[in-house]
């Protein structure tokens, strides 16, 4: 796309004042990022202020037709009823609601309807693509979050709903977990299919606790927009695309620009179904890293006894169990501080400032990854045979992983019953 260079904040609009994209950008934080992310890139990595702003009114918006319906529910019956509503539509669509409100059939109507720009082949590669990282994945998702542990507008509802802290925290990731493999599992988003029924769970979850929250006390809309808010919920997408994607060259992967393009496809659709509805969204891997850009400087970080709590919930499911003895012990030790040294090579600046034990040369224990994920991934895109026994592997590690956590891979995605504070 053709942009100009000049940035600027005129005319824009109410924005919630997290969103301080037009401040960071020229600031010497702003213009190092740039300058790094330009080079990857080789275009101007610029936005026109009018998509900008659009995108920092996305941090006030919620789920416009689930918010709704929740909230008609809501009117007409308990939070149980609301949801043996929901997941009755899910199960047995729209028609196997006796006298649907119009709120429920619009929502519905949004969700059975695939978009235009829907290209199947395009979504399946990106989905084979994801799988092709295997079990490096999901911890990497973990700690690679702790941006957003940092980030208020995020930290705000973590911490108030109480699911990633204390007992609950090891639980909720495995949860996010299951949805990372349903959505990713081959037709797994086709309709009525696991990670089709997984993202509308999910979908539910999130209008639930936007409504226990936004009225909080502690919860500043004018600062913060709305909780789990459109934007947040597009940089998640961009989490799972271009973020991860480029990060994970680093340890030896070779995602191409069009694999990643894959996986942006494959994220949009995957957010169209959870009610993620962006005024713009990357096609193209120069866009991909604009959106990587707009998401590092939107907000602002903020280091705090909420922000290390969440960061130390995820780091201390690592931890050897107190019971655990001789080389059983040794043995978890060993894994606890190799998790400390990936955490501090994912994010070394948010590892340092939530106050973790200095890792020493674990740090540089990732690297150790690098040769065997550059040859498997190498041999994955030369040889068919090859991409597919990986490809299963990976698959039937996921599957053994969420039977071990979950129980049959079940996760109940249900909301808290009461707030922490």
């Amino acid at each position: 796309m053709e942009v100009e260079r000049t940035e600027t904040n005129e005319d824009i609009g109410e924005i919630p004042t997290a969103f301080v994209y037009f401040e960071e950008v020229n600031q010497p934080g702003g213009i190092g990022l740039t300058k790094r992310l330009e080079k990857l890139a080789k275009v101007d990595l610029s936005l026109p202020p009018d998509v900008v702003s659009s995108m920092g009114r996305a941090l006030d918006q919620g789920d416009r037709l689930g918010d709704a319906w929740y909230a008609d529910a809501r009117t007409r019956g308990s939070v149980r009823q609301a949801r043996e509503e929901f997941n009755t539509a899910v199960q047995g669509g729209i028609e196997a609601v006796a006298d649907p409100s119009p709120a429920l059939v619009e929502l519905f109507t949004q969700i059975h309807t695939e978009p235009e720009w829907l290209d199947w082949d395009l979504f399946d590669r990106g989905a084979t693509v994801f799988r092709r990282y295997g079990r490096e994945l999901y911890p990497y998702f973990g700690m690679a979050t702790f941006a957003g542990y940092r980030t208020p507008s995020v930290t705000k509802p973590l911490i108030l709903t109480g699911a990633y802290t204390g007992n609950s925290a090891l639980n909720r990731f495995w949860e996010t977990c299951k949805h990372w493999t349903d959505v990713s599992e081959p037709d797994g988003m086709r309709r009525g299919n696991p990670g089709y029924v997984t993202s509308l769970h999910v979908r539910l979850l999130h209008c639930m606790i936007r409504a226990r929250i936004i009225n909080h006390k502690e919860w500043d809309r004018s600062h913060l927009g709305v909780p789990i808010s459109q934007f947040n919920m597009f940089t998640t997408l961009m989490a799972g695309s271009i973020i991860s994607g480029a990060q994970l060259h680093t340890l030896g992967y070779r995602t191409t620009d069009d694999d990643i393009v894959a996986m942006l496809h494959m994220w949009r659709y995957i957010g169209y179904v959870m009610g993620v509805e962006t005024p713009w969204y990357p096609e193209t891997i120069e866009d991909a890293y604009r959106a990587m850009r707009l998401t590092a400087l939107a907000q602002r970080t903020e280091d705090n006894d909420d922000s290390r709590k969440l960061c130390h919930s995820f780091m201390d499911s690592y931890k050897p169990d107190p019971e655990d003895r001789g080389w059983k012990r040794a043995k978890a030790e060993l894994n606890y501080r190799f998790q400390l040294g990936h955490a501090y090579f994912y994010t070394p600046g948010s590892y340092l400032r939530s106050d973790f034990p200095n890792v020493g040369l674990w740090r540089f224990a990732p690297l150790l990854r690098f040769a065997p994920n550059f040859l498997r991934d190498t041999a994955c895109q030369k040889i068919p045979t090859v991409a597919r026994l990986v490809d299963h592997r990976h698959r039937d590690w996921r599957r053994r992983e969420l039977d071990r956590t979950l129980g049959a891979g079940k996760g109940s995605f249900s909301p808290v019953e009461t707030l922490s504070r």
